[in-house]
């Protein structure tokens, strides 16, 4: 069996999802480096979405990076997502190095702060959160 770090959509441009509300996440945290080419992620009206990656129950926070990268992501859309809590669990820190449109609505429960590093990219930095 493949291991989730080894799992990659190389491919995968964009992702778009509407009214999934059984979602709690979208992919493994592991998963995160097998997105190379990701450029645009909206996400909205999912209730039970708790975050975008989340942690695996086999999966050890210590197998993750401490920081990960999106590469090309250069549209962000998260949207009346009521009880999303941060962007990942299990790993600190999220750069968009490319990102230029960042729309964060009605989501009142997220801890998850965008900032802009030094260099210019765009950051996501959660609390450290295991579910």
């Amino acid at each position: 069996m493949q291991g989730l770090k080894d799992l990659v959509l190389p491919n995968l441009f964009e992702i778009e999802i509407r009214e999934c509300n059984k979602l709690k996440s979208l992919f493994p945290i592991a998963m995160a480096s097998g997105l190379p080419e990701l450029q645009t992620l909206r996400i909205s009206e999912a209730s039970q979405l708790l975050g975008v990656f989340g942690q695996e129950d086999h999966a050890s926070p210590v197998n993750v990076e401490k920081e990960m990268v999106l590469p090309n992501l250069w549209q962000l859309s998260l949207k009346q997502l009521s009880n999303i809590i941060c962007f990942s669990f299990g790993s600190g820190d999220f750069l968009f190095p490319n990102l230029r449109m960042l729309k964060v609505h009605q989501c009142p429960k997220l801890t998850t702060k965008f900032d802009t590093t030094p260099d210019g990219s765009m950051s996501a930095q959660s609390e450290v959160l295991l579910i």
